[in-house]
């Protein structure tokens, strides 16, 4: 079976076979991931974390900024296309509430934590 195409950039080759053996090959995959999730991928360090974070940049692209929230809530999330803090300013509560894993301990941590940068939902 062939490998694989990757467009990841130059990092070790620890982080590199420790990101494709999570099934991450291509820098895009990486577009909203959470650093912090990364991080806990053994053979992912402080370095390669860096560059992956230049090479997102350079593209328009970062990791999830969303604060610490349980698999469904994050799962409920990203499946609605939110990866960022940003994008929930002036979303709907009432919207969010209606997707499946997202419960009222998800809301007050995202609640908390729009508050910290000034922002808010929607109602």
């Amino acid at each position: 079976m062939p490998e694989p195409e990757s467009d990841l950039p130059p990092i070790g080759a620890p982080a590199r076979e420790a990101l494709r053996l999570e099934g991450y090959t291509r820098l895009e995959q990486l577009n909203g991931v959470s650093e912090a999730a990364l991080a806990r991928i053994h053979g992912v360090g402080p370095k390669a974390l860096r560059i992956l974070r230049e090479a997102l940049a350079e593209k328009g692209w970062a990791f999830s900024d969303l604060p610490k929230l349980a698999a469904p809530a994050l799962r409920a999330l990203h499946g609605a296309g939110y990866t960022r803090l940003e994008q929930l300013n002036g979303v709907s509560e009432t919207a969010l509430k209606q997707l499946h894993g997202m419960g009222p301990n998800a809301l007050k941590t995202l609640r908390e934590a729009l508050a910290a940068k000034g922002w808010t939902f929607k109602d």
